[in-house]
């Protein structure tokens, strides 16, 4: 085999699959209160290992925002 018939490996990380893509979307659809963080935990519930940070991004190229943040509840304590 000759050195120009081997291929070579591409840089960088692999490409999310359209499957990943689809999901993250039919997600973003199906649950509009949900953020990057809760999108990714339900990938993993399905056995696909992505970052929140990869969620963001899909989202970002389709020009979806993230969900609204919520409120913080202060907590109770003492008062001085």
């Amino acid at each position: 085999m000759d050195y120009s018939e081997k291929r070579r490996k591409t840089a960088g990380r692999p490409a999310v699959s359209q499957e990943i893509v689809d999901l993250v979307l039919r997600f973003v659809r199906e649950n509009p209160t949900w953020g990057y963080d809760r999108i990714q935990g339900a990938l993993v519930n399905l056995g696909h290992t992505v970052s929140d940070q990869t969620v963001g991004n899909i989202l970002k190229q389709h020009g979806l925002e993230p969900a609204p943040e919520r409120k913080r509840v202060e907590p109770r304590g003492r008062r001085s």
